[in-house]
């Protein structure tokens, strides 16, 4: 509180106003009566003047904290101060640096800094009362005036680097489209400056690449890693990929360029791009090669496999007759080498049965597997063959080793499977009880049942695809008598489930550890079986309905297939962009509606088992009403099925006016809220999520569910918040804020515990992340006080930060809002009152908002924050600090300071790790250099999706 009458004259820095003036004034609080400033007016002659030199200190400092406005300006003089501190540090991190045009502020701090300077209007006078004690009066005044110079300076030179992303933001592209605009931008812009900055960056990245390609040559990084980096270096400069994989031995090219592929898939399943046609052509050439000559026979089969595996994911979401051809070629050599390796025994590996296995079942599924060549594989492997025979089996398939089907192993490496499967190719229905006879016989009953991965549904199959339908019916009936659950009825269906379309556990094939507790390979040969080995088993199931006694069941067993054939042909339809036949699938769901209209309303409230898949590998059994399967707006029931898989029956029951009709009580409109929810059942991790295939229900679809629950005498109590979320949100991204408002205003936000609970842990993560994204439009549109309201709704500490960390990242990126910082300080203030152990293991680790706050704060930038951000890694757990590391680097990449993100990276990582982190840099100047391509976008996705997704319920 103590300052001489000249420190006060030089703050208000008026030429008028000199110390005679201002002691004056400040006499009168100093008077006897009013004595609030020392020293006092007294009797001395001396005390009636104050001199430039007087110090002055307030006194009654209770009175003082109770003034008001005394007390306002106090705390406003000190946000200013604290903010000084702020900007010293960055001034002097400039300075440092020899005023480095690197080290000039962005858009975000620049923003808040000149909004401080503008108020605040520091002086010399100001300056010199914050800064270090200088006896020297001269030299202290000469300091405050560098440092007030080298503030203007640093600001307006901060200001000029910026100034083309403000006119942006200010004009929109499309008002400073003209050539005199640009002309005049590349003037003010500092072009120097950026060309400058643009040679650092491409020195940066030089460096990055010949680094990234050290890393990528370690035998201690694995090839997914390797893959990643190479596309990103592939999406930098075209040609790349190839050209790296030319520099490498025949196995390590075979194994990367497989990699790469299936990337590539993971990224877009839709990818129809030259690089992967190139990446094709390699592995086709290289292959054939290796097929030929290797002497590593496992190491072949394994990549053979996965060729073919990659081949038909790709020729089911993207069918084309040159893609099947050469998926038919590579199935072929899974049979040479089958052949080959059953022709020598010394060639066996532990691992390869499995390998053959497999190869077996994709010949038999998409290659050229004609009569003669069956018979030559089962002239090497099968026991009835003779003696040499025997003894090929008993080396690749002895008793006691395991072939691992799903969550049960078979025993011997499933050989048997592998038998029937080729017996059945050929029609030899003997021959397949034959060796269903070895399984039962020694004890192998799980082989028998609906859940493994592979079992005599699949033989069935086998007998369909190459015309031996009228011969299955032995096998059926052997079933059936040594296992009471695998009556006909059941065989046909589950059998018919399988082969709808691509199942979900397919994507096992393509990454082995993706579930969690289901391992080995899915066979293909009815998940993508030829659409008329489908059809047909599907009539067959309906001819096993039709054989049922009860009219009851025979009609709601009729309806329900109705229905499933329906949903399953729009979904495979959907899944490889082929158009739906509407009179067929209309035809279905006529018959469905029809069969439904004959079981009486007693039977429907009958409940039945039901099991149905949830979250990858999760399997859900339930008890349902009938009523509940029949009129769910989709097909239910199946593990091998999914919940969602068209929005043809509901618009069929719109279209026709039948929900009426058939939603006869209030519960009814649950299934509707169910069948959003699955609509929606969005995987918590990219990665997983890349291989679901759904379609995205339209807001037609959604607004038409909302006037149904209007309309509909029983649609009073539809929960409608999901709906309201979901709406709100599109219309917000789609620019149409009048309408993103209206959804908005009519969320029930006194009922959000009872929508997002409604089901489990995906669907409420789900739900939470849509409230998450509307708190940020809201505040990106400018609704501020809204999305803060609605942020506090969440229910825990933690769920209210990530609002306020996405809010704050959304309005700095899209405008520079200087509010960004508020709500950074809302985070960093609830973030003090939570335990953040808590998120320190597994799943959990998901929940550490410390992650996206450093992501945040790195895109900011600045001397304080960085410190700050690097404050919260160090004491971050080992187990979270990779993922918290690299999202400290896609931030930094975004500002645009390469060199500052490549200076992040510690130097303790794994090689893995290291490459991970400078391959995210090399991400972002490719971003950068494409403007963001939409060739890319799900490479963005991949880095991206799995920081603002968040998984709120880890299980």
């Amino acid at each position: 509180n103590r300052m001489t009458l000249q420190e006060i004259t030089d703050i208000v820095n008026e030429p008028d106003l000199t110390t005679e003036v201002v002691g004056g004034v400040l006499d009168i609080f100093r008077a006897e009566g009013n004595s609030f400033i020392r020293p006092f007016k007294t009797d001395d002659p001396q005390s009636q003047t104050l001199r430039p030199g007087s110090v002055l200190d307030i006194t009654h400092e209770s009175l003082i904290r109770n003034w008001g406005k005394l007390n306002t300006w106090a705390q406003k003089e000190f946000e200013f101060y604290s903010t000084y501190l702020d900007f010293k540090k960055q001034l002097d991190r400039w300075k440092v640096s020899n005023k480095s045009l690197s080290y000039l502020l962005p858009i975000g701090p620049l923003t808040y800094f000149e909004k401080w300077y503008a108020e605040c209007k520091p002086n010399r006078g100001w300056i010199k009362r914050y800064s270090e004690v200088v006896e020297n009066e001269e030299q202290a005044n000469e300091q405050a005036a560098e440092v007030l110079a080298d503030t203007q300076e640093f600001i307006r030179r901060s200001a000029n680097t910026v100034i083309i992303t403000r006119t942006f933001m200010k004009y929109g592209p499309q008002r400073i489209a003209t050539f005199f605009a640009i002309a005049a931008m590349i003037f003010l812009s500092g072009f120097y400056w950026y060309d400058a900055e643009q040679k650092q960056n491409d020195l940066v990245i030089k460096r990055l690449q010949e680094e990234t390609a050290q890393l990528i040559a370690s035998d201690e990084v694995g090839n997914n890693f390797k893959a990643n980096s190479l596309l990103i270096s592939e999406r930098l400069d075209s040609g790349y990929l190839i050209s790296y994989l030319t520099s490498l031995d025949s196995k390590q090219r075979i194994g990367l360029a497989n990699e790469s592929y299936k990337v590539i898939l993971e990224f877009d399943k839709n990818d129809r791009s030259a690089l992967k046609w190139s990446l094709i052509n390699e592995l086709l050439d290289q292959i054939q090669k290796a097929v030929s000559n290797e002497k590593d026979v496992a190491f072949v089969a394994a990549e053979v496999n996965k060729f073919t595996t990659l081949l038909a994911y790709d020729e089911y979401f993207n069918p084309s007759s040159e893609t099947k051809a050469i998926l038919m070629k590579v199935s072929d050599w899974g049979y040479t080498i089958a052949l080959k390796s059953f022709n020598d025994q010394s060639l066996f590996q532990a691992t390869l049965p499995i390998e053959l296995n497999y190869a077996v079942q994709n010949w038999l599924t998409f290659g050229d597997a004609n009569p003669e060549n069956i018979d030559a594989l089962l002239k090497h492997i099968s026991p009835l063959g003779g003696e040499t025979s025997q003894s090929n089996f008993n080396r690749y398939y002895p008793k006691g080793s395991y072939e691992t089907n799903g969550r049960i192993p078979n025993d011997y490496n499933g050989g048997y499977h592998t038998l029937a499967s080729l017996y059945a190719a050929r029609g030899q229905v003997n021959n397949i009880i034959w060796c269903f006879d070895q399984l039962h016989s020694t004890g192998q009953n799980d082989y028998f049942i609906g859940s493994l991965f592979n079992n005599y549904n699949h033989v069935l199959g086998i007998l369909y695809q190459y015309g031996f339908k009228s011969k299955s019916q032995p096998m059926i009936d052997w079933l059936s008598s040594h296992y009471e659950s695998d009556t006909p009825i059941t065989i046909y269906r589950n059998s018919f489930i399988r082969s709808g379309y691509m199942a979900q556990l397919y994507r096992v094939n393509i990454e082995k550890d993706i579930l969690r507790s289901y391992k080995g390979y899915f066979f293909p040969n009815l998940t993508l079986a030829d659409r008329n080995v489908s059809n047909e088993l599907a009539l067959s199931y309906e001819q096993e309905i039709l054989k049922e006694q009860n009219p009851h069941e025979r009609n709601y067993l009729l309806a329900l297939n109705y229905k499933r054939k329906a949903m399953f042909t729009a979904k495979y339809n959907s899944d490889r962009g082929f158009p739906n036949d509407d009179v067929q699938i209309n035809g279905w769901l006529d018959k469905f509606v029809e069969h439904y209209r004959k079981v009486p309303a007693s039977y429907l409230e009958e409940t039945v088992p039901v099991t149905i898949p949830y979250y990858g590998d999760g399997v859900r059994n339930r008890q349902f009403k009938r009523r509940q399967l029949m009129l769910y707006p989709d097909y239910i029931d199946g593990w091998f099925s999914w919940t969602f898989h068209s929005d043809a029956l509901f618009n069929y029951l719109r279209e026709r006016n039948l929900f009426t009709e058939l939603y006869t009580k209030a519960e009814d409109f649950d299934y509707l809220h169910f069948w959003i929810a699955k609509a929606n059942e969005k995987k918590a991790f990219v990665f997983d999520a890349s291989f679901d295939s759904f379609i995205r229900l339209s807001d037609d679809v959604y607004e038409g569910i909302l006037n149904i629950a209007d309309q509909h005498v029983y649609g009073r109590n539809f929960d409608r918040n999901l709906t309201y979320l979901i709406l709100a949100n599109r219309y917000f991204e789609a620019r149409d804020v009048e309408k993103g408002i209206h959804y908005y205003s009519l969320f029930d936000q006194n009922s959000i515990s009872r929508s997002a609970d409604r089901y489990e842990y995906v669907e409420k993560t789900f739900f939470l992340n849509q409230m998450k994204d509307l708190c940020v439009n809201l505040a990106n549109h400018g609704y501020y006080n809204e999305g803060e309201e609605l942020a506090e709704k969440f229910e825990k500490e933690h769920e209210k930060i990530f609002a306020y960390i996405f809010m704050a990242d959304k309005i700095f990126q899209d405008r520079g809002d200087p509010k960004s910082f508020i709500y950074l300080d809302s985070a960093f203030s609830k973030a003090k009152s939570v335990d953040v152990s808590q998120f320190t293991f597994g799943a959990f680790t998901n929940l550490n908002f410390q992650i996206q706050l450093l992501m945040v704060m790195g895109r900011i930038g600045g001397e304080e924050m960085n410190q700050k951000a690097l404050d919260i890694y160090r004491e971050m757990v080992e187990g979270s600090k990779t993922q918290a590391l690299v999202a400290m680097n896609i931030g930094i990449g975004d500002e645009g300071n390469l060199h500052r993100a490549v200076e992040a990276i510690p130097p303790t990582l794994t090689e893995s790790e290291d490459l991970l982190c400078r391959s995210v840099i090399l991400w972002q100047a490719a971003r950068k250099k494409d403007n963001r391509s939409e060739r890319w976008i799900g490479m963005d996705k991949a880095f991206l999706d799995d920081f603002y997704y968040i998984f709120y319920l880890p299980n």
